[in-house]
């Protein structure tokens, strides 16, 4: 379980790369300076890529992570760490929910698009990355407390 613990870690460091990067490109866009389209279309495919294939690994862990730190210590010993892992899951959910209308939109935003759904779509870039670093700093508090 170690193994697939260490490479949902990796998957999250990347995740979050991408994440930082496209927020960046998001709000480069916000201010009327984009001036890499397919830069961000590459960091958003992979984006949904590692999100979702973390969000997989998280499921395959969370049952060992359920038994063996949750339920046999975090909860009696660490409730504010266990609510901040409630407040992780909920919050990738609705990245999910964000992503799935985020990544097909990738594909029709241009250079130079001011227009609102464009200007939705840079501050969707932005939630994601906070949704993203929130996330993955909570999960590397979480296993810094125990790990499973």
């Amino acid at each position: 379980m170690k193994v697939w613990l260490i490479l949902h870690a990796a998957l999250a460091v990347a995740t979050v790369g991408l994440s930082v990067h496209n927020g960046l490109l998001s709000l480069s866009h916000w201010r009327g300076n984009y001036r890499k389209p397919l830069l961000q279309k590459f960091y958003v495919r992979w984006l949904a890529i590692l999100f979702g294939l973390n969000m997989a690994l998280g499921l395959v862990i969370y049952p060992a992570f359920r038994v063996g730190v949750r339920a046999a210590w975090l909860d009696a010993e660490v409730p504010l760490a266990s609510g901040f892992f409630e407040a992780k899951e909920h919050w990738l959910a609705l990245g999910m929910l964000l992503l799935a209308w985020y990544y097909p939109k990738s594909r029709d935003i241009v250079a130079g698009d001011r227009s609102p759904e464009a200007r939705l779509y840079c501050f969707a870039g932005v939630a994601l990355s906070l949704i993203v670093v929130f996330s993955a700093l909570t999960g590397f508090a979480l296993v810094a407390l125990k790990s499973i």
